[in-house]
């Protein structure tokens, strides 16, 4: 399969996007990522065969293989050359998408902020998506350290599975005053099983 990249497509540095970053990409994954990377795409090669067109040749045709190809985020040589996918990560690296890391604490936070003149962003495919300026993830290591948070207001969503839960601990001050708003989303996944979501 060939693909051919949007002249357009630009790193957060404004650099280029040349096919020569998916082939590093796939080759970064190959030699460094997990051994399921390497076991699904053995036999596999990703090639720039011109000046905004890759080759990919699977060694096993399948769909799904390609669509999971086409996930991967393209990574940039001259941040990568001199990283190790399993290193930890000092400084943000160098990416493409709709947003960018500006603030991080290991273990504790992570601030992502949208790219003002993100190269995709007029793109059919996008419109309507990328509206917020900020989106921060807390990490929490408790659960119940992570619900208490969340009863005071310190995140916005939190997604409940156990039923147990959903009975007894949602409730108090801020679930009457309708700050919390508890709501139930239904969606079977199998036979008698249904998610339930805040």
């Amino acid at each position: 399969m060939e693909i051919s990249i949007n002249p357009r497509a630009r790193f957060h540095d404004g650099t280029p996007l040349p096919p020569a970053m998916v082939a590093f990409t796939f080759h970064k994954f190959m030699t460094e990522g997990v051994p399921q990377f390497r076991l699904v795409y053995k036999g596999t090669t990703v090639k720039a065969i011109a000046p905004l067109t890759v080759r990919i040749e699977l060694a096993k045709p399948g769909k799904e293989d390609m669509l999971s190809l086409f996930s991967l985020p393209i990574m940039p040589e001259k941040f990568w050359k001199n990283h190790k996918l399993s290193d930890p990560l000092s400084t943000p690296p160098l990416a493409s998408g709709p947003y960018r890391i500006t603030q991080w604490k290991m273990g504790q936070y992570i601030v992502y902020s949208r790219v003002k003149n993100y190269w995709a962003a007029n793109l059919p495919v996008n419109r309507g998506r990328f509206n917020l300026d900020t989106i921060r993830y807390d990490y929490y290591l408790d659960d119940n350290v992570a619900f208490e948070a969340f009863k005071a207001g310190a995140f916005d969503l939190r997604l409940e599975n156990d039923a147990k839960n959903w009975a007894t601990r949602y409730i108090g001050k801020n679930f009457d005053n309708h700050y919390i708003i508890k709501e139930r989303a239904e969606k079977r996944v199998g036979a008698g099983h249904t998610l339930a979501g805040l």
